[in-house]
């Protein structure tokens, strides 16, 4: 459903009792002051995984020699969104006659913190540490890749990120989301509005915001949350000989 953003502060103000007549409008001090709200809300949402509806698959060049990389705003060595996390790294090998991808092994600080020799060049990459820092210098918000060992080739990288929900957008902007999302941003902004506007907000009114808040949250959670894959650890595996084929061992 695709709504316009002054739509999400009439409707959450409505519900908070502030608008009393249908048709009624926020002022223009109104309008601005909840739409800052409203994308502080989206920008918040960003930093939850099940609030995230699709996962971007995004390519970017490596230089020959180069282990570490800025990614983000331009002029990062990396240009685009910097990623809050990253869900799955390959590197594209080659791009003829065919794609091929080899995957790399995102690390946590501990594993990248024991590598003895983070800096070893001229190989394939096979592990990647995301440092998602944000920078406080200009461009701002830019995160650090570094590959171990660093490309011996103008290789490719290809990381799947969570795309992020809009979070700069003005009251005449139009908020573009899938089902499910309208409801819950209006009744989540209402929650956050609530201490501002208290005219008409009675208790059993906000407790049913909040009601409704919880359950559309929820179902959105449900939604987007991760599917797991079912494995067992080899060294767990009871090996019998048994050809189930042939049913002999």
């Amino acid at each position: 459903m695709d709504k316009l953003v002054s739509q999400y502060v009439t409707d959450s103000m409505r519900l908070c009792g502030q608008l009393w007549t249908p048709g009624a409008q926020p002022s223009p001090d109104a309008l601005t002051e909840v739409t800052a709200f409203l994308n502080q809300l989206l920008d918040g949402l960003n930093a939850l995984r099940n609030m995230l509806y699709t996962v971007s698959d995004l390519t970017y060049p490596l230089v020959a020699g180069q282990f570490e990389y800025t990614i983000g705003p331009a002029p990062a060595d990396l240009p685009g969104p910097r990623p809050e996390w990253i869900e799955l790294a390959n590197l594209i090998y080659q791009t003829s006659p065919t794609v091929e991808r080899r995957p790399i092994q995102i690390l946590n600080v501990q594993q990248w913190g024991a590598i003895l020799l983070p800096e070893l060049q001229s190989a394939i990459p096979v592990k990647l540490y995301y440092d998602n820092g944000y920078s406080q210098v200009n461009p701002t918000g830019q995160g650090v890749i570094r590959l171990y060992p660093a490309p011996q080739s103008n290789y490719e990288l290809e990381l799947f990120i969570p795309a992020a929900l809009p979070s700069t957008l003005q009251s005449t902007d139009t908020l573009y989301a899938p089902p499910g999302y309208p409801r819950m941003i209006t009744y989540l902004l209402a929650v956050e509005i609530m201490d501002l506007y208290p005219k008409r907000l009675t208790a059993d009114r906000a407790a049913r915001i909040m009601r409704i808040a919880e359950e559309a949250r929820t179902a959105v959670a449900s939604v987007n949350a991760p599917c797991p894959i079912k494995s067992v650890a080899p060294e767990l595996v009871k090996r019998t000989g048994f050809n189930w084929l042939v049913s002999t061992n």
